[in-house]
């Protein structure tokens, strides 16, 4: 039987709306000449995991002003894990991310619409502060006070993809002895990212219409917490006293991998 074997460096733009690589190969002749055929488009389960920065140390997004007209961006990179044999594997870092800024005035008012910058293969990038910018209703503003960035891995399409994860509440999913939620499906999250909590019947010690803050278990599992930071250094993890019941749901962003802000442009 044939086998075709693709690297993990190939497989660079998961499809927002499936969680899946689309994949396809093209036949060809040796002389490239009497047939080339392509595939059918197949989805590949990646299985991966993605963290700011490592397992062991949390990666941040820094943002420092230059002078009048600019500002440095730097951030850690972003490592891409498996789970093997029951634990954690390194496979690689993220070669490229997607950035997003967005600009307001003091105290941040009057904010832009939020505006796709470049696709970098780095970690780090110089962005030029617009001397005037149109806020979200169109009317052109000066003085800029704040800039917001988000640093996301790369995804296809390209966009700031908001999604929203069902799930029923009940023992299968809801483990009150470790604290956890296991979907039984990828979760799609990373440690430190915030995910909006809805439910009508909560589980015990969640509160509905609330933001809370992820840590990733493995593939499937995650814990909650009240902060980023406490969610990057395992403390204050949210006590599950009940399952609930019926529907719950999270809503975030599972591309982003960085946000911060600056306010003294």
């Amino acid at each position: 039987m044939l086998q075709i074997f693709i690297p993990q460096e190939n497989f660079q733009e998961v499809d927002i709306y499936t969680g899946k690589y689309n994949v396809r190969y093209r036949l060809i002749s040796d002389n490239k000449n009497n047939f080339s055929n392509w595939s059918p488009i197949f989805q590949v389960d990646p299985k991966y995991i993605y963290e700011r920065g490592t397992l062991e140390t949390p990666g941040y997004l820094y943002l420092d002003k230059l002078g009048s007209d600019s500002v440095d961006l730097t951030w850690s990179p972003v490592t891409i894990y498996k789970i093997v044999d029951e634990s954690f594997s390194m496979i690689a870092e993220t070669p490229y991310y997607d950035v997003w800024i967005r600009w307001a005035q003091s105290g941040g008012s009057n904010p832009s619409n939020w505006i796709y910058n470049q696709r970098i293969y780095s970690t780090s990038l110089r962005i030029n502060i617009p001397e005037e910018y149109v806020d979200s209703n169109g009317i052109t503003r000066g003085s800029i006070k704040y800039m917001y960035a988000e640093i996301y891995r790369p995804g296809k399409p390209i966009t700031r993809y908001n999604q929203t994860y069902e799930f029923p509440q009940n023992s299968t999913t809801v483990d009150t002895l470790n604290d956890v939620i296991n979907f039984g499906a990828f979760h799609g999250s990373s440690t430190g990212t915030p995910a909006l909590y809805l439910s009508a019947t909560p589980i015990g010690g969640l509160t509905n219409n609330t933001t809370y803050y992820t840590r990733t278990i493995d593939y499937t599992t995650i814990a909650l917490y009240p902060t980023r930071q406490d969610a990057l250094d395992d403390t204050n993890r949210k006590n599950l006293t009940s399952t609930g019941s019926g529907t719950g749901s999270f809503t975030g962003y599972p591309l982003r991998m960085y946000d911060n802000l600056i306010t003294t442009l």
